[in-house]
């Protein structure tokens, strides 16, 4: 009746959330051949293949499908090795020893930060790419002026024309996330001209929650060659913008040309579009990982580092400090979280430690006060802005 009784439960356990990750971590079973060994060493298998199968998970779910392939080759010296070493905590739900098999279930959390580590020491990139967001406008031969989704009244569905279909074909197949848009127009977006402004290219993206927004332009015109009656080339001019929302610089850049031949201005026009979108998606996509893996080894040397900002007339003084801190190198942003009679709550993200940076506040000039820096902690310092002598 007991066995029955663990059967069910174990059954419900795996229908319903086996696999399943959530915040807690995965649910994972897994089974070990039990025969010729005790009860302990049984269990003690059954469990170190359900971290492992865990582990294993964890980096499969990580990893965009184009990488799956390279990952299986990578994954075995890791598997190898202890699972403990990579798991964060577990909890064993339902063990059963049936048939010569030790099976268990657990709830498994894996240790990210481990695994990341091991597996770029193994070669394999860990690192997830960027969602993207196209903003990419088309004109064809007979179009007037470039189509574009993102104004009112557009023709564009989705998120674009053949030639952003071709390039986000090519990047979702190199690992990158795709934003689809929801179809709403946006008002002055880009309508004077054929290339989006880099500014409201950058807006509508933070709207999107897109890491990257590709602007550009493709446009086709006649080639001028003919061959008989019949065929004729046609020439598409692209221009491919990688643009990091966050900071507003230009990741990667593309400008090209390239000729189809074809028989009818129609499939020519088709062709010429979706050519240019194939192959300058596949000539930016390199250096745009290249340009994100960059980026995310920068961001790992961020730290947030609080300031605890005091002294007489500290509020007064606060902006010309402030426009002082914002200048120096490493600074990524300032964020007031607090203010008191008594002092400010200040956070900064700075590419260095909390001594490096008070450092480099002592060599400052400031206007009419100075400053006095104080309990200089990992990540934690105290600054009194003081009257100059």
């Amino acid at each position: 009746m007991i066995r029955i009784m663990l059967c069910g439960i174990l059954l419900f356990l795996c229908f319903q959330t086996s696999w399943a990750k959530e915040r807690e971590g995965f649910l994972v079973m897994d089974a070990v051949p039990a025969q010729g060994v005790d009860a302990r060493e049984a269990r003690n298998r059954a469990e170190r293949a359900v971290l492992a199968r865990a582990v294993e998970r964890f980096v499969l779910e990580s990893l965009p499908e184009a990488r799956i392939s390279s990952a299986l080759r990578t994954l075995a010296p890791l598997l190898e090795e202890n699972p403990k070493n990579y798991v964060r905590d577990f909890r064993i739900l339902a063990t059963i020893e049936e048939k010569g098999s030790y099976r268990m279930v657990a709830r498994v959390s894996p240790d990210a930060e481990s695994i990341k580590r091991r597996m770029k020491e193994l070669g394999m990139d860990f690192s997830r790419l960027p969602a993207i967001l196209f903003m990419v406008s088309e004109q064809g031969l007979e179009d007037a002026s470039p189509l574009k989704w993102w104004v009112p009244g557009a023709e564009m569905v989705f998120f674009g024309g053949r030639s952003t279909e071709a390039m986000a074909s090519v990047m979702g197949g190199a690992g990158f996330d795709l934003v689809v848009p929801d179809g709403r127009n946006l008002s002055g977006g880009g309508v004077s001209g054929p290339v989006l402004d880099m500014r409201e290219a950058r807006r509508i993206g933070i709207l999107f929650e897109a890491a990257v927004v590709m602007a550009g332009r493709v446009r086709v015109t006649p080639g001028g060659n003919v061959m008989g009656d019949r065929k004729q080339s046609f020439r598409a001019d692209v221009l491919l913008i990688a643009l990091d929302t966050d900071t507003g610089d230009v990741l990667a850049e593309v400008e090209d040309s390239f000729v189809v031949v074809s028989e009818t201005a129609a499939a020519g026009e088709r062709e010429a579009l979706s050519e240019a979108g194939r192959k300058a998606a596949s000539r930016i996509v390199p250096d745009l990982q290249a340009a994100w893996l960059r980026k995310a080894e920068k961001d790992a040397e961020v730290r947030e580092i609080r300031m605890d900002i005091a002294g007489e007339n500290y509020l007064a003084r606060f902006t010309h400090f402030r426009r002082i801190l914002g200048e120096i190198e490493g600074l990524v942003s300032i964020e007031r979280r607090e203010i008191t009679g008594q002092g400010m709550d200040v956070r900064v993200r700075y590419r260095g430690t909390a001594e490096e940076l008070a450092g480099l506040l002592m060599g400052k000039n400031y206007d009419r006060f100075g400053v006095r820096i104080s309990d200089v902690e990992d990540n934690r310092m105290r600054v009194t802005l003081v009257s100059s002598p």
